[in-house]
């Protein structure tokens, strides 16, 4: 007998959520533009040693764990379970899914960005070329990638080895039980991580216009971007793809026992 499918209001919460904030800054600019700007730059100035640090130390979380930890050899899958492909074929398929179509584009192109855009010094100038390079490499270096092996190794290992559902929620199944994660409590991790997947999708897309707002060098705000330069048709698509196909799969039904 098929399982049946139980109703998640996850995908419901996220929505309402992303939609009222696009609403609020359309019928508010001012009080929006307030609160982004107000809130950007406390997490900045306040946080952004703290998140320096922590790409740091994922970095050397990732190579402790992979190659000198304890739990270097444990299987995601089952126990006797064997890699369906090659190391080679699964760093190439890795490699196109984390970066893809990005590097493609953006190999050039950030690096391009910082040049005429950085942050601090002239542009155009060898203190810029440098700049340039040493952020792209931060971004697309040994950082991003030992953020998203440590994540994919925790999900990984709860799906795969102990059958959990592929949700965020469920890498907090030892912290916190998996009752709350069921839950109240888990719904809450799983709606934070699709809100905040819709925002980072939208704003990474259009890194090089958040850079300018960063810099000042005009007087565009983060509520002008999101309301007026890029425009709300352009928003609407980012989250009918991204909530109305993607999230509407992995979130709106969980199966049931």
């Amino acid at each position: 007998m098929a399982n049946k499918k139980q109703f998640n209001y996850t995908f419901f919460i996220s929505i309402i959520i992303t939609i009222a904030v696009v609403i609020w800054g359309i019928a508010s600019p001012s009080t929006f533009e307030n609160m982004a700007n107000t809130t950007f730059g406390f997490l900045v100035d306040k946080f952004g040693w703290f998140y320096t640090i922590t790409m740091m130390s994922l970095v050397g979380f990732a190579i402790w764990i992979g190659f000198f930890s304890k739990y270097k050899n444990i299987r995601l899958g089952e126990q006797d379970s064997k890699p369906e492909y090659s190391f080679l074929t699964w760093f190439a398929m890795l490699f196109s899914a984390g970066m893809g179509i990005g590097l493609v584009f953006w190999g050039a192109a950030e690096p391009m960005n910082y040049f005429v855009a950085p942050l601090g010094v002239e542009p155009g100038t060898p203190e810029a070329a440098r700049f340039a390079m040493q952020k792209s490499f931060l971004h697309w270096g040994f950082h991003p990638w030992a953020n998203y092996a440590i994540f994919a190794l925790a999900l990984g290992l709860m799906q795969f080895r102990y059958n959990k559902p592929c949700l965020v929620s469920s890498v907090f199944i030892p912290l916190i039980g998996e009752e709350k994660a069921n839950g109240t409590i888990g719904k809450i991790i799983d709606s934070v991580q699709s809100y905040a997947d819709e925002w980072s999708e939208y704003l990474n897309s259009n890194s090089s216009l958040l850079l300018r707002l960063i810099k000042n060098e005009n007087k565009d705000s983060i509520s002008t971007m999101l309301t007026t330069q890029l425009g709300i048709k352009e928003f609407t698509v980012y989250l009918y793809y991204e909530l109305m196909v993607e999230e509407i799969l992995n979130l709106m039904y969980d199966d049931g026992e």
